[in-house]
């Protein structure tokens, strides 16, 4: 009985320890996101333009030391991308979940950087300003890829900036039957504050 005590008490200990260390952040913001294509004859990377979207996400953060943290964003990210020279605009729903290290540079200032992985809950394209659901999922329901960016925290404020940097071709299509291929990666830049 005195060991079950020990260790109860024991553990109480680090529970509350672990929870002072844990701080939660809540982050909303803007998306400005494309597609890198890269192809044999069909879309070219001067074809697209960039898309205004938005984010929000809530972070929990495990303080390790005075100057390293661990974060895991989850996050709601709408993205996608548009033609330049039509009305056509591509938008993709994703749960991302974003997790990172950060690295404390001087007081307020956070360098980070991590993995982002995004499932896909929806997508959508614009023709004459008018939304349609895309019947058929042209894009893959996993996406993955690197992130990495800076915060600055005054008080109880943040301001970030993140780079997510796609790697997996999330592009569904086969072009094989005709002598073609399309690989297709997100990339966003996202602007926000907490």
């Amino acid at each position: 009985m005195k060991k079950q005590s020990i260790l109860l008490s024991v553990l109480v200990c680090l529970s509350f320890q672990l929870f002072a260390q844990l701080k939660l952040d809540v982050e909303f913001g803007s998306n400005f996101s494309n597609s890198k294509f890269t192809s044999a004859g069909f879309i070219s990377a001067n074809e697209t333009a960039n898309r205004l979207g938005y984010y929000v996400g809530i972070v929990p953060r495990i303080e390790i030391s005075e100057r390293l943290s661990l974060s895991t964003s989850l996050q709601y990210s709408e993205e996608g991308f548009k033609y330049k020279n039509s009305e056509e605009i591509f938008r993709f729903r994703y749960i991302r979940l974003i997790p990172e290290l950060e690295l404390n540079i001087i007081n307020g200032l956070n360098v980070f950087g991590g993995l982002s992985f995004g499932y896909l809950l929806d997508e959508d394209v614009k023709v004459n300003n008018v939304w349609f659901d895309t019947e058929a999922t042209f894009i893959d329901d996993i996406d993955y890829g690197l992130a990495f960016g800076a915060k600055f925290r005054i008080s109880r404020f943040l301001f970030s900036a993140r780079y997510n940097l796609g790697i997996k071709d999330i592009n569904r299509i086969d072009y094989s039957n005709i002598n073609g291929s399309l690989e297709q990666q997100n990339r966003t830049l996202q602007l926000g504050v907490g």
